[in-house]
């Protein structure tokens, strides 16, 4: 009974850890399509966005936004729709034209044979009346007997198709044959008059359906042109590869990604990156050997990923650490941020997620115990290196992510400088701190002299 205990509850255990396992898997394909999807909008996003702001309005002489040429690319995605549209259109009219010209070709050679039969019946007809006259001269003679000396000559070359006199024995059978021979004609010209008036009606159909044709051709050539006139006020090159790049991104729906403010993409993207560090991690400790974690820490170490790129970024900001592209413009330089920066800070940050947690802790630990004005001196020496040197107040505001104000403040005695920067002005200046900072105030000194 022990033994089979013991087997039940080994059984329920595989069963509960193969289950555990499967929720883990699935749990991570479902991350990696999140944070997948995530990386690749956020990050073609971001690079959309900044190299759009190069691009200039040739009309309002302003630069691009990303909503506007949104709209601008759904106005050239119309644009093309109706062109294809509009070619289609002439095709099918040129075709049904091509159709409609068989069919009068067609038409006018019935009519030309109809118009020779015609002619040919009107002949047959001549020749039945010379036929009719010659009979009844013949009937009149058989009438009339007369010595075969006083009979009217017969024209051998007359054509007829009644019998000859010298074998008729009743006038009355020659008749029926001329009639029946007339009624044939007559019938057969009947015929032909219907044939051509239909040929008629059928060739003035043809003739207005081309004419219809013709100028339905006509107006979609019209549209086409106008729609082509649209699609070439669009010349420049560089704006025509946006708009293709925006039609990539909208088929993939990172549209809604591209159209975000700055700000809050980056924000995502860190958040994206933060949960890549995180996916990569755990997909390392799910198949290390002698690692097993719960359930539990693998659902919730994707969002401590996140939030730890966040915080990290946030701290990385607050320490004036150089993430900006560059640029002319200093307050551009300010707003601008290198996605990739980002990315490796977020992605270091997911990864390593308890090591920046430690982080924080430690640089937070130091900020309160150092406070704001602790070890802080004086740049007494400052301005006399800084001008050795051929240092400038600019290069030294960039150096330390200061304004000019704060750093000709440090030079002219006017504030203390803080540990941290009196660190990094010794390294920028190849001079050691006490070469540079003092602990007496400038007033202590104007007393002494």
């Amino acid at each position: 009974m022990e033994k089979i205990w013991s087997g039940f509850t080994n059984f329920l255990k595989k069963t509960f850890s193969g289950l555990q396992f499967i929720t883990i898997i699935a749990w991570l394909l479902l991350w990696y399509v999140i944070t997948t999807w995530l990386v690749l909008g956020t990050l073609s996003s971001h690079q959309f966005q900044q190299r759009l702001t190069n691009v200039v309005d040739k009309q309002t002489k302003k630069n691009y936004s990303v909503p506007a040429l949104l709209r601008l690319s759904n106005q050239f995605e119309k644009n093309q729709v109706k062109i294809k549209e509009i070619k289609a259109r002439i095709y099918e009219v040129l075709k049904k034209l091509e159709q409609a010209d068989r069919k009068l070709t067609v038409y006018k050679a019935e009519r030309t044979t109809y118009v020779a039969n015609f002619n040919e019946l009107a002949n047959t007809l001549k020749l039945e009346f010379k036929d009719v006259k010659t009979q009844y001269a013949n009937l009149l003679n058989q009438a009339q007997p007369k010595d075969a000396k006083d009979a009217p000559p017969v024209n051998p070359n007359t054509p007829t198709t009644a019998t000859p006199p010298g074998t008729i024995n009743s006038p009355d059978k020659v008749l029926q044959i001329l009639a029946d021979k007339h009624e044939d004609n007559l019938r057969a010209l009947d015929k032909l008059i219907t044939s051509l008036e239909n040929n008629q009606k059928n060739l003035a159909q043809s003739e207005k359906e081309i004419s219809e044709k013709l100028r339905e051709l006509l107006l979609a050539v019209e549209e086409l042109e106008v729609a082509e006139a649209e699609e070439s006020k669009m010349e420049n090159d560089e704006l025509r590869d946006f708009l293709v790049e925006l039609r990539y991104l909208t088929r993939l729906h990172f549209d809604i990604l591209a159209t975000m403010p700055a700000q809050l993409l980056t924000l995502i993207l860190t958040l994206s990156m933060g949960s890549l560090g995180s996916v990569i991690f755990l997909t390392r400790e799910l198949f290390r050997e002698n690692e097993k974690h719960s359930i539990n820490w693998y659902i919730f170490r994707p969002f401590l990923g996140m939030v730890t790129a966040i915080a990290i970024f946030v701290l990385a900001k607050s320490g004036q650490l150089v993430i900006s592209d560059g640029g002319n413009d200093s307050n551009k330089m300010a707003e601008t941020l290198n996605p990739f920066f980002i990315s490796f800070l977020a992605i270091i940050s997911g990864v390593l997620s308890e090591q920046a947690y430690e982080k924080i802790h430690n640089t937070g630990k130091s900020f309160f115990r150092a406070g704001i004005g602790e070890n802080a001196r004086w740049g007494v020496h400052l301005r006399k290196i800084m001008e050795s040197q051929n240092k400038t107040v600019a290069e030294a505001a960039k150096y330390l992510s200061q304004s000019n104000e704060v750093i000709q403040d440090w030079m002219d005695e006017q504030a203390q400088v803080p540990e941290e920067a009196q660190k990094i002005i010794a390294a920028w200046l190849g001079k050691p701190g006490r070469e540079i900072f003092s602990d007496q105030s400038p007033v202590a000194t104007k007393k002494e002299s």
